[in-house]
């Protein structure tokens, strides 16, 4: 009996390690800028036109786009904040979804306006957060510019590994204790 649960355990965290090198989770990775033409107030944000994706501002997994892309703006408010996508951008067979989730930061000067906070982006059904900073230049129909860069995800082998060898070790403490309290 004890040499077969010692088998079964074997096969089991041989299963759950050999499992961690094949396990792996999508990515978005990169950065990418919008440029357009906006209104804003104290509380809102409006498009005017539609905005484009920036000349070579691409990079990681936004090389997709480039500034023939369709972006479509959506105005929203900003005071007192209200999540919800703002920007979806459609080139070929790719599409990227904006949502803002959180404003971490507001502020004016000279007609200017700054947002930054954090945004989930989807590209193609797969979603990572990431950093974004929208600014005007100038106040009404001026230009407004939105930069984001995708937050560095979790890497899921790594994890999995971790997992693996705390089961490992609890494994081996329990069949120490187990030998201990026979004995």
């Amino acid at each position: 009996m004890k040499a077969s649960f010692v088998v079964k355990l074997f096969v089991a965290l041989a299963v759950l390690l050999g499992s961690s090198s094949y396990a792996s989770a999508d990515t978005i990775n990169g950065d990418i800028s919008f440029t357009g033409t906006s209104n804003y107030n104290s509380s809102t944000v409006s498009f005017i036109g539609t905005p484009h994706v920036g000349e070579a501002t691409q990079t990681g997994s936004f090389t997709v786009f480039d500034p023939s892309a369709t972006v479509t703006a959506t105005n929203f408010t900003y005071n007192p904040f209200t999540p919800g996508t703002i920007f979806t951008v459609v080139q070929g067979g790719n599409t990227l979804t904006v949502n803002f989730i959180t404003l971490t930061g507001t502020s004016t000067a000279f007609n200017s306006l700054t947002l930054d906070g954090i945004a989930t982006l989807t590209l193609n059904g797969v979603s990572t957060d990431a950093t974004f900073q929208l600014s005007t230049q100038g106040g009404a129909e001026k230009n407004v510019t939105f930069s984001a860069s995708a937050l560095a995800p979790t890497p899921e082998p790594s994890t999995l590994f971790l997992l693996g060898t705390g089961l490992v070790g609890s494994a081996g403490a329990f069949f120490r204790r187990r030998r201990t309290v026979t004995a």
